[in-house]
């Protein structure tokens, strides 16, 4: 197997681990594309808007962009209680988030 099947697997690992269209989904799979990819998370939760971003995360994080409306500042973020964009998520909630998707 060559390293495009590789991560041809992995990024349709991403989209079976988490379903659904809101905020949350959409941001969730753009954070596991990029672990997938072999961004750190100390790395993820620092990203900036415009960062390089490896290229089979790329269409995740357009994804993400699109319906955050997020266009400049800190790229990965809480989803608020209300819904909305918040501010920089951090290490241990991107942590959360990963141990809650394997519940």
């Amino acid at each position: 197997m060559d390293e495009n099947e590789t991560n041809e697997l992995n990024i349709e690992r991403v989209m079976r681990m988490v379903q659904g269209e809101t905020l949350k989904h959409i941001r969730d799979r753009m954070i596991l594309a990029l672990l997938f990819c072999g961004v750190p998370v100390s790395k993820i939760v620092d990203m900036m808007v415009g960062d390089r971003v490896p290229v089979d995360a790329d269409p995740f994080v357009k994804d993400w962009l699109q319906v955050s409306g997020i266009q400049d500042g800190h790229l990965v973020r809480a989803i608020n209680k209300g819904g909305g964009v918040g501010s920089k998520m951090t290490q241990q909630a991107v942590y959360k988030m990963l141990w809650q998707i394997n519940d």
